[in-house]
């Protein structure tokens, strides 16, 4: 019996929080995670950049463009995990649920993207690579136009 206790809480440990926090907490914590993963990932788009551009041929640049999505990938899983710990702010679950869905649902474009780049179709990696910036991109939006304020979540939008 305590193992199932102890394995069902591990499960729901990794998809929710049942914690709440004010409004006003949740938000500055929230911005300040989504803050440093908007300068990670410009870091990383400028390493793309400068690495595509030193590459000899379409082959090298694909396993440049791995290499960048799969640590893309391992940027916004966790940038997804440090918003759950925070917790949800009260009154307002909803729209912390909404933001972590439309990570989970970019995890999985992404998750497209690396399978289209391992397959080497430069067709299939363009429409998953367009994929996931439409569904970032409303995810995006849907956040900055959510009623908390955030400053820096959506700010991409």
């Amino acid at each position: 019996m305590l193992l199932a206790a102890t394995l069902t809480s591990l499960v729901l440990a990794g998809t929710t929080s049942a914690a709440t926090v004010p409004k006003a907490t949740y938000v500055k914590r929230a911005d300040t995670i989504c803050l440093d993963v908007a300068k990670r990932a410009v870091a990383l788009q400028q390493e793309a950049r400068r690495r595509i551009g030193a590459a000899p041929g379409e082959t090298e640049a694909l396993r440049v463009f791995a290499d960048i999505y799969r640590r893309q990938l391992t940027l916004i899983r966790s940038m997804r995990r440090r918003l759950v710990a925070i917790g949800e702010p009260r009154g307002a679950a909803a729209t912390a649920r909404l933001l972590v869905d439309g990570i989970r649902a970019g995890e999985q474009a992404l998750r497209q993207v690396i399978a289209a780049v391992d397959s080497g179709s430069t067709d299939a990696v363009v429409r998953t690579a367009t994929r996931y910036r439409n569904v970032s991109l409303a995810s995006a939006r849907a956040v900055s136009r959510s009623s908390l304020g955030f400053r820096a979540c959506g700010a991409g939008a």
